[in-house]
């Protein structure tokens, strides 16, 4: 019933699922047009300096820290060309264990940089994605995974696999 003790539990809880103790939840990044969306998603980590080598760079001219060039890290473009781009490392994904939506997971870890570093807002801007409501969005995942597309889940939420 106590800050600290809720503060406690919620690193238990992270511990619990995978969090790496020393490592943040991401990067917000610059993605060169020659470099694919469709190379988000857990399932297509590369070392991030395979990533720098890609030509992807951190916003505001700061480097990747040279702990975490040999580890693994995400591409992640919620928004596709229309919003800022990150580098998630794996305690992104431990994040979206409470909570599957990438942008709780997002705005989860932004917001402990925030905190911790007096971080900003995002450097890129989050650009028009259309009109589409839930119920849209899943009525698109239904017809995709009727064409046998692998969407996820037909939940109405665009998550890396519906961007794909």
């Amino acid at each position: 019933n106590s800050t600290p003790d809720v503060l406690a539990s919620i690193a238990n809880y992270l511990v619990h699922y995978g969090w790496v103790r020393g490592r943040g939840w991401g990067f917000e990044v610059t993605v060169p047009q020659s470099v694919s969306c469709s190379l988000e998603g857990p399932d297509q980590g590369k070392k991030i300096s395979q990533w720098a080598a890609m030509g992807i760079e951190r916003v505001g001219g700061k480097g990747f820290p040279a702990s975490e060039l040999k580890a693994e890290g995400f591409l992640l473009m919620p928004a596709g060309r229309s919003g800022p781009a990150f580098i998630a490392t794996p305690n992104f994904y431990v994040l979206k264990q409470y909570n599957t939506s990438d942008l709780y997971a997002l705005f989860i870890g932004h917001g402990a940089d925030r905190i911790a570093h007096g971080d900003q807002n995002f450097s890129g801007s989050w650009g028009p994605v259309g009109d589409l409501h839930r119920s849209d969005i899943a009525a698109l995942q239904r017809a995709l995974e009727a064409k046998g597309y692998d969407v996820g889940s037909a939940d109405g939420l665009p998550g890396f696999k519906t961007r794909r």
